[in-house]
């Protein structure tokens, strides 16, 4: 089927563009807020993701590396605009992507593209709470969440946070080794194959998933005692909040 171009007396060519074509032209800023604005957010993911998989080698290490990291992310001209802005950014993106999505009735997606969003959505239902839970505890309170929160926290209700920070760090290292190329291919690089299917694509990010596993049961403790001199500051401040008797856990 031929495409007509449009003449210098059709609508199209005389007025307004056609509403087909502004709904698309709108898709293609959204697609381009979110490619970037998840390009700028990648240097902070990665860097959380590099700090859980040091939990392992324990809570000094942990710790250490978390406070080397915070002194980079942690400055406020870094903290603006490599995380706080792409972050809003991203979620706004999203959202109003997915809302036009639910609008056109899309064709439903491959595997690939389907895990993708579905760890955005996780993500996205659940970072509002967890920016509060540790930055904002940090900033406010001056007690930021190191091992010994997380360590609290998984002993707290293990039930709840050992699936809930598997699912989490899974979810991250799934949306950004997927992303990566997505929003790359938006601005044109060109990203070899291998790594957008097949092993090249499955067996990082199964990797990934299982070292997070692993480090969230290190950090509960599973392979090595965690002294509870470790928990900190943080946990004084729940306690105090929340009244929690934490000598009786």
């Amino acid at each position: 089927m031929s495409t007509v171009e449009p003449t210098a007396t059709s609508p199209t060519a005389a007025g307004a563009a056609s509403p087909a074509a502004v709904e698309a032209a709108r898709e293609r800023r959204w697609i381009r807020v979110q490619a970037a604005s998840g390009l700028a957010f990648a240097t902070f993911l990665a860097l959380h993701l590099v700090n859980t998989a040091v939990a392992p080698a324990g809570p000094e290490a942990y710790d250490g590396f978390q406070s080397a990291a915070r002194a980079f992310y942690q400055q406020p001209i870094v903290e603006i605009g490599l995380v706080l802005a792409p972050l809003a950014a991203h979620v706004t993106a999203s959202v109003a992507r997915i809302a036009r999505r639910r609008r056109r009735k899309a064709p439903r997606p491959g595997l690939r593209m389907r895990l993708h969003r579905y760890t955005g959505w996780f993500l996205l239902a659940v970072i509002v709470g967890h920016v509060l839970a540790t930055r904002g505890v940090g900033f406010w309170f001056d007690a930021p969440a190191g091992f010994g929160a997380l360590n609290f926290s998984l002993e707290l209700v293990p039930y709840w946070f050992v699936p809930y920070y598997i699912a989490l760090g899974a979810s991250g290292a799934f949306h950004l080794w997927s992303g990566l190329a997505i929003a790359l291919r938006v601005f044109g690089v060109r990203v070899p194959r291998a790594f957008e299917r097949g092993p090249g694509f499955w067996l990082p990010v199964g990797a990934a998933a299982a070292l997070v596993a692993v480090a969230v049961l290190s950090l509960w403790g599973v392979f090595f005692p965690v002294d509870r001199a470790h928990w900190g500051e943080w946990v004084r401040v729940y306690a105090d909040f929340t009244g929690t008797d934490v000598d009786a856990l």
